[in-house]
């Protein structure tokens, strides 16, 4: 089993945001998770990638083992990628150093030249701006960055947090384009989204989260033809 999430329990101060998830994925999966805003969707995330703490369960990765205690930059160094919600580049620096700061774990030069080269043949966009500072981006251009910043670290497993927020509806088209091609590679990912229809679209099993724990999973088929997923997520 590539990840294994098993009875988690997540607080913050004396209010439980987790309490007993669980769930398996495979290699080359998309998994999504979907539910209202602040019912702990991404504390799921942030938890499997060590930012958060769990005060009871278990993470194993892949061949690792068990990784809940672990802190976020040995996650990270593992190959486990957190793309966090609202971006969080750094709007100081150029295009180009952002990307680059994305590799800073990564010791192989040609490795990152590669990288470098890949991301901005895949992000068009990036390449035209490539020497601008990161703040005079829009924010859908702000987004490929961060998504692209990401993936300058190889990961084997990509955990992206609220992708579509506060983008326009072009935007999140070619966001959600972007993501089924990811599929076409058998990346693995982790989506968490509030967009429930494209999320459901793109993913190969989806969860509905409420209150802190999964109320429902199945493979994404099965969950568009719920009816209360119907009615609560999808418009009817």
């Amino acid at each position: 089993m590539f990840l294994q999430v098993i009875g988690i329990d997540v607080f913050y101060g004396n209010i439980q945001a987790l309490n007993g998830i669980s769930f398996e994925m495979e290699e080359s999966e998309i998994i999504s998770i979907i539910g209202s805003n602040g019912v702990g969707k991404s504390t799921v995330l942030k938890t499997i990638s060590g930012l958060k703490s769990a005060k009871k369960g278990k993470i194993l990765f892949s061949s690792r083992g068990e990784i809940q205690r672990s802190p976020a930059h040995e996650i990270s160094a593992m190959g486990i990628n957190y793309i966090p919600e609202g971006r969080q580049i750094l709007t100081r620096l150029t295009v180009k150093e952002n990307l680059l700061m994305g590799a800073y774990r990564i010791k192989d030069k040609r490795q990152i030249k590669t990288g470098l080269e890949n991301m901005l043949e895949r992000f068009p966009v990036l390449r035209e701006r490539e020497n601008q500072l990161a703040l005079t981006l829009s924010g859908g251009e702000q987004q490929m960055l961060a998504i692209a910043r990401g993936l300058m670290s190889f990961p084997t497993l990509i955990l992206m947090d609220e992708p579509s927020l506060g983008l326009a509806p072009l935007l999140i088209k070619n966001l959600f384009k972007l993501i089924m091609e990811f599929k076409k590679e058998k990346k693995s990912i982790i989506l968490v989204e509030q967009n429930a229809v494209q999320a459901l679209r793109v993913s190969d099993k989806s969860y509905v989260m409420q209150g802190g724990r999964f109320i429902l999973s199945g493979t994404s088929t099965e969950l568009m033809q719920n009816e209360l997923v119907r009615q609560a997520y999808l418009g009817g």
